[in-house]
């Protein structure tokens, strides 16, 4: 495990195991002004950034010798009315020049503020089979009403070849949120990677030294209390 972006908000802890080879670009979804994830990735394993972002035109100083390119949009799900300013994953991949990338050949992190689900339930799997990991913010898990939707995103991963790999849970969010004997983040960072052939590995640790919580001056809440089966 190891720590990209920032040492609060903005940074995510990943599987740093075989990200030196193979991969040719990374995307990064939710700016908001500053990318260190980003960053940290484009500069250590020398890939092309993409950076999307509707809601905030300021860009990210750029890292010594990175190629960046920032996008003044935000991504769309591929099954919503066409809007000014949004795109889907399959346009901005065609766009960047990826569309016909290798499987598990890209990075992804995306923080959008609930779109998420939407995004992940609706783009074709052969899509999300390109990237090699993929770290997400979920948002608002108190929203009962919604799980069949955030249901069918969670599965759309599972059969692109994803297993969850760390959990962490953001204390911008308000706080665990209690579902009979167990309780979870309101607002949930999970770092996807691809699910190894002979399965998950066992008393994978709850808490790693390298998290950190989002807000620094905000007690944090815990990463995830869950079902052994999840």
């Amino acid at each position: 495990m190891e720590r990209f972006g920032e040492n609060n908000d903005g940074g995510y802890v990943m599987c740093a195991d075989n990200l030196d080879k193979g991969l040719v670009g990374a995307y990064s979804y939710g700016i908001n002004g500053f990318d260190g994830w980003g960053m940290a990735i484009a500069a250590r394993y020398k890939l092309p950034l993409n950076e999307y972002d509707c809601t905030n035109a300021n860009q990210p100083k750029v890292c010594q010798g990175c190629e960046v390119h920032f996008h003044d949009e935000c991504i769309l799900d591929n099954a919503s009315p066409v809007k000014a300013k949004f795109k889907t994953l399959t346009e901005q991949l065609k766009e960047s020049g990826n569309a016909n990338a290798a499987e598990r050949s890209l990075l992804l992190k995306i923080d959008v503020e609930g779109a998420e689900w939407d995004v992940f339930a609706k783009e074709p799997t052969a899509n999300m089979q390109k990237f090699r990991q993929i770290v997400v913010e979920y948002h608002w898990l108190n929203k009962e009403s919604e799980h069949p939707r955030y249901l069918a995103a969670v599965q759309k991963i599972e059969q692109a070849g994803f297993a969850v790999a760390h959990l962490h849970g953001n204390n911008y969010g308000g706080g665990d949120v209690a579902f009979g004997e167990f309780k979870i983040p309101n607002v949930l960072e999970v770092t996807y990677t691809q699910k190894p052939a002979q399965g998950c590995a066992a008393n994978v640790p709850y808490h790693v030294a390298l998290d950190m919580p989002n807000n620094a001056n905000v007690q944090e809440v815990d990463d995830a209390v869950l079902p052994s089966t999840l």
